[in-house]
C-alpha cells in the first residue's frame, strides 16, 4: 500500500511538473472584411487564415521583397523608355505630316498629265513617311499601355508572389460566413498571419492580401482585424515586409 502511495504521488508530481512545462496557449479571435470607398463593409467569408513562426518564416520573405523591387525599377524603367520614344514619334510625325501637307496642295492644284503624276508621286512618298511614324506611335502606345496597366494592377497582382512556395504553417483556420475566424496559438512567441481573398468587382477581381504580425499578450485571447489598414500594399507597422509601391 505504501509503494502504491508513492507510486501515486510521484506520478501525479510529474504530471504536475510536464503541466507546468507545456508551453501555454492563447486563443486569437479574428475577424477579415474590405469596406469600400463609399463606406460599404463587406465580410469576407471562406478566407483560408494561415500562421507561421515568424523565424520560420522570415527567410520566405525576404527574396520576394527583393525581387519586387527589382521588377517594379524597370517596370518604371520601360514606362519612361516608351514615354520618351512617344514623345520624339510624336514630333517627327508632325514633320513629316507638314511636309506631306505642301505636295499635296500642288496635286490639287495641278493639271493632269505628266505633272501631275509627278506631284502625285512626291506626295505619296511624304505620306508614306508620314503613315509609317504613325504606325510606330500605335505599337508604341499598344507597349505603352501594357506597361501603365502593370503598375496600376501593382498592388492588386504583385503581392501574391509573398504566398508561393511557403512552408507548412503552424496552425490554420477558415472564416465564416460572417469572416470570424478562431486560431490557439503558444503565448510568449511571435508568429506571423498570413491571408489572401478575392471579391468581383462589376468586371474586374479586386484581390486583398495580408501578411500581419501576431504577439500573444500573455492574455486568455486576443483580437485581429485583417481590413484595408493592414493590407500588404499598406505597408502598416504590423507588417514583417516593406512591400515596394509605384
Amino acid at each position: 500500500m505504501v509503494t502504491k502511495a508513492i507510486a501515486c504521488i510521484i506520478t501525479g508530481t510529474l504530471i504536475a511538473v510536464l503541466a507546468g512545462c507545456s508551453p501555454r496557449e492563447e486563443k486569437v479571435d479574428g475577424s477579415i472584411f474590405i469596406v469600400t470607398k463609399g463606406g460599404e463593409n463587406f465580410k469576407l467569408g471562406l478566407v483560408t487564415v494561415s500562421v507561421f513562426d515568424e523565424q520560420q518564416i522570415t527567410p520566405y520573405l525576404a527574396k520576394p521583397t527583393v525581387d519586387l523591387e527589382k521588377h517594379l525599377a524597370e517596370l518604371k524603367a520601360k514606362v519612361a523608355k516608351l514615354n520618351e520614344e512617344k514623345e520624339n514619334l510624336i514630333q517627327k510625325y508632325n514633320i513629316a505630316d507638314k511636309k506631306s501637307d505642301a505636295p499635296f496642295q500642288k496635286y490639287l492644284e495641278a493639271a493632269s498629265g505628266d505633272e501631275g503624276n509627278r506631284l502625285r508621286e512626291v506626295y505619296m512618298k511624304a505620306k508614306s513617311v508620314t503613315d509609317s511614324y504613325g504606325k510606330l506611335i500605335a505599337e508604341n502606345k499598344q507597349k505603352l499601355d501594357s506597361e501603365v496597366r502593370q503598375l496600376q494592377n501593382w498592388a492588386n497582382e504583385e503581392p501574391q508572389v509573398y504566398f508561393k512556395n511557403l512552408p507548412t504553417p503552424f496552425a490554420f483556420s477558415k472564416t465564416d460566413a460572417d469572416g470570424k475566424f478562431s486560431l490557439v496559438i503558444p503565448q510568449k512567441a511571435q508568429f506571423i498571419l498570413l491571408a489572401q481573398a478575392q471579391r468581383q468587382v462589376s468586371d474586374e477581381t479586386e484581390r486583398y492580401y495580408w501578411l500581419v504580425r501576431v504577439h500573444p499578450d500573455g492574455k486568455s485571447e486576443m483580437q485581429i482585424m485583417l481590413s484595408n489598414d493592414n493590407l500588404i500594399s499598406v505597408n502598416s507597422s504590423e507588417s514583417p515586409v516593406r512591400f515596394p509601391m509605384p
